[in-house]
């Protein structure tokens, strides 16, 4: 068969700290959830239905939806202060977006489908909402090494299980420090995937890894925004 070498090169030029290889991985998972024929889709859109919905971050203020959650957690004790460190965090996102995007679509428009997709499938599949929310679920569902954190496209998939429900994932390493991760259970194909985050500070439930229960279940919900 034909074997093709594909130079490093391009990748060192624009992928110099973690912050970049994160930013990177959020674009090739957009570009991964794409692909109709992907074994990956089905998690993909699975993850992204319900990501979102306990990461402040990920809220968008231009939605009905988005304007009427921060109006809740601002409402909570100390919900202002929160507001402002959740905006923050959204600010360091839409920077990472601003400045990885344009690179990325120019460096490598064969592995990100640029002439596949067009103008407008490129809009549509690296939005900077899609990107907000998987980038939000790179930075909170790596596993800790070294202070960084190792970018696993399936890890990164991860969502905590709803209360009173079993993970249907855990991981773990192996000798020579690789990813394992098993099924607790038998899987539909399609199933979100979940993984407990353990017991987390508010804050940092809050800001990374989403509302602990204690939290979002003081939030009025919307009918039909977890369905």
């Amino acid at each position: 068969g034909l074997r093709t070498e594909v130079s490093s090169r391009p990748f060192l030029s624009i992928l110099q700290n973690p912050a970049e290889e994160r930013a990177m991985l959020t674009l090739l998972l957009l570009r991964e959830s794409s692909m109709d024929w992907s074994p990956y889709l089905p998690y993909i859109r699975a993850f992204l239905d319900g990501a979102s919905q306990h990461i402040p971050s990920s809220w968008d203020p231009s939605t009905p939806e988005g304007r009427f959650r921060r109006t809740s957690l601002g409402e909570l004790e100390g919900g202002k202060s929160l507001l402002t460190a959740v905006d923050e965090l959204r600010n360091v996102i839409i920077d990472s977006y601003a400045n990885m995007l344009p690179k990325a679509l120019e460096l490598f428009p064969q592995l990100l489908g640029v002439d596949e997709l067009e103008v407008e499938g490129i809009r549509e599949v690296y939005s900077l909402q899609k990107y907000i929310e998987m980038w939000l679920s790179i930075r909170s569902r790596s596993l800790e090494d070294g202070g960084y954190g190792i970018l696993c496209p399936m890890v990164c998939l991860l969502n905590h299980p709803q209360t009173d429900e079993e993970a249907t994932v855990e991981i773990a390493k192996d000798m020579k420090g690789r990813i394992l991760m098993k099924a607790t259970r038998v899987l539909e194909t399609g199933e979100e995937l979940t993984y407990s985050y353990g017991d987390l500070t508010a804050e940092r439930a809050l800001l990374v890894y989403g509302f602990p229960h204690s939290v979002w279940s003081t939030l009025p919900s919307i009918d039909g925004f977890y369905e």
